[in-house]
Formats: C-alpha cells, structure tokens, sequence
C-alpha cells in the first residue's frame, strides 16, 4: 500500500490464525508484497509478516491478546530461518529459542542428550 500501512491479510489466516507461507496472484494478478498485518476481531493486531512477490520473506511477530510479543523470527523463500523466539505472556527472557535452516528445526545433539561440551 502507498500509505505506509501494512496490507491487512486477516482474511487470508487459516483456521488456526497462521498467515500463508506462498499466494497466489489474484484475477487482475497482484500479489502481496510488502509489510502486511492480520488483525483480531476486536481490532488488536495479531502478526506483522513481510512478503516479496508472494513469499513470505522477512521478518514475522505475532503477539498476545494483551499486546505483547508472543513470536518473532524470519522468513527465508516461505521457509522459517535462523532464530525465532517464542514469548510468555508476561515481559522477561524467551520461553524458548528455536533455530531453523530452510524451514526445518535444528537440534542441538549435544544439549538436548545433556553431553558435556567442549
């Protein structure tokens, strides 16, 4: 949008609020491109994603019904990329960090099996 507002992509929100990670054009052949938002129905936002010629690719957040921040990561090609955290409701450190490469959550074999490191 020419107003510096993000598209509202509410309407585009699957039926457990997660935006589309790929559009396709419309019938006059626009596609979302750009900051774009999805809204609750008492008109707080939901998430702010960023898209490029029909791909999310950027950043995302999503946030609680209180306005805080509950997610925030990237997007790479649709794909979750590097870190993404994930927020309790109340303000303080990250619940948990996730690392992702091309969508796909990497472990850490070594913390996760609780093996000494170095």
């Amino acid at each position: 949008m020419g107003d510096g507002q993000p598209t509202d992509i509410t309407l585009l929100l699957d039926n457990r609020n997660n935006p589309p990670a790929r559009c396709e054009p419309n019938e006059a052949g626009w596609v979302l491109d750009g900051r774009c938002a999805a809204y609750r129905a008492d008109g707080t936002l939901l998430l702010e994603i960023t898209y490029w010629r029909g791909v999310a690719h950027g950043p995302y957040r999503d946030h609680w019904s209180n306005g805080r921040l509950a997610t925030e990561g990237q997007y790479a090609d649709g794909m979750q990329e590097g870190e993404w955290r994930f927020h309790d409701t109340v303000p303080g450190k990250p619940l948990e960090v996730i690392q992702f490469v091309a969508g796909r959550e990497v472990v850490d074999g070594d913390a996760f099996f609780g093996r000494p490191q170095g």
